[in-house]
């Protein structure tokens, strides 16, 4: 896979370059985003959600901002551990709104302000965290997984390769985005691959 910037030239070098290993029934996101130290890098992430119990919904948060590992802070507990550039946590929770935040790890400073995030029942909301902590430019972009109460039937992609299958705005409410925030995205985008076993 080879990453270049709009509008050059196929032969021009990338921005970043990688292998992605798909097997068959794989549901992944790839996501070109900024390092700990603010070059360009690429990493992947399962789409496969454990099923939930009626009534609940899932919190998984990727780490793909250039940014040291931070704490998160679900209805103002820390989850368990740092998460870690390129990785992720995930925490099942009861459906409705819930309170997140960003902090530096071993502190309460925050790093990106609380944020109301409504949670629908049976799907698993990933929240991408993106931007640049020594810029102060640091926030989200939403992918939803829906229908995880069985199977997950895929995951929605919006425009412009931002993951929302509705308004952020309604997602992620109260959020001030710093104006230097899509500055910060350069060419950091989600995308989808998806590879179905050969029919018989």
């Amino acid at each position: 896979m080879e990453v270049r910037e709009a509008g050059s030239g196929r032969n021009s070098e990338p921005v970043v370059a990688g292998t992605i290993r798909v097997r068959a029934g794989d549901d992944l996101s790839a996501v070109v985003h900024a390092d700990a130290s603010g070059g360009p890098t690429l990493s992947t992430f399962s789409n496969v959600i454990q099923r939930l119990p009626a009534g609940d919904a899932r919190l998984v948060v990727r780490h793909t901002a250039a940014s040291r590992p931070v704490g998160v802070l679900l209805d103002g507990r820390m989850l368990d551990g740092r998460v870690r550039p390129g990785n992720e946590k995930a925490r099942e929770l009861r459906s409705g709104r819930h309170r997140i935040a960003v902090t530096r790890v071993g502190t309460n400073q925050p790093l990106v302000p609380p944020t109301d995030v409504e949670f629908d029942e049976g799907t698993a909301t990933v929240l991408y965290l993106i931007g640049s902590a020594p810029d102060d430019s640091l926030g989200w972009i939403a992918q939803t997984v829906r229908d995880v109460s069985g199977a997950p039937s895929g995951v929605p992609s919006g425009d412009s390769g931002l993951a929302a299958p509705r308004p952020l705005a309604d997602l992620l409410s109260g959020l001030a985005v710093p104006s230097a925030l899509l500055a910060a995205l350069g060419a950091a985008f989600v995308l989808r691959r998806r590879r179905h076993p050969a029919s018989a």
